[in-house]
């Protein structure tokens, strides 16, 4: 695979995420709401993780495992040049793994949440306690009703 392909899939590895995040706070297309929001954000992180996992594997699939010890898929990128600061990024034969398993662990856990949603209220502050600025006198336990 090409150097430069391997670059962008381990820049779109960290940047997907990020991105996902901020569209999550945007509201869903019309089309795509489903039963709710809460259905239309749950699918929206099942996309995302699974385009991230997909990221993932290719790169895995790209690696020159001959090589293991060597960094691949480098990126050093000058990011303040008036204080040195540099974004460097690569992966090597220890990282692969822990890469990838993260980005499948994290698609999973989506797919899971997507499909057995919890039964009963979501937890919510009770007024009570989270209102006021002042420390509670009672357990910070008691103010999740």
């Amino acid at each position: 695979m090409n150097h430069t392909v391997q670059q962008l899939l381990l820049a779109a590895l960290v940047v997907l995420p990020l991105l996902g995040s901020v569209a999550a706070l945007l509201p869903a297309p019309p089309g795509l709401r489903g039963r709710g929001p809460d259905q239309a954000v749950m699918r929206h992180g099942v996309t995302v993780t699974g385009v991230v996992l997909a990221a993932a594997i290719a790169l895995a699939a790209g690696f020159d495992h001959d090589h293991p010890a060597r960094m691949q898929a480098q990126t050093d990128i000058g990011w303040i040049p008036a204080l040195d600061i540099r974004i460097h990024l690569g992966v090597d034969g220890v990282s692969l793994p822990l890469l990838v398993l993260t980005a499948l662990l994290t698609f999973l856990s989506a797919l899971y949440a997507y499909f057995n949603r919890p039964s009963g209220p979501s937890p919510r502050p009770s007024s009570r306690c989270c209102s006021s600025w002042s420390p509670a006198p009672w357990p910070a336990s008691r103010c999740w009703t």
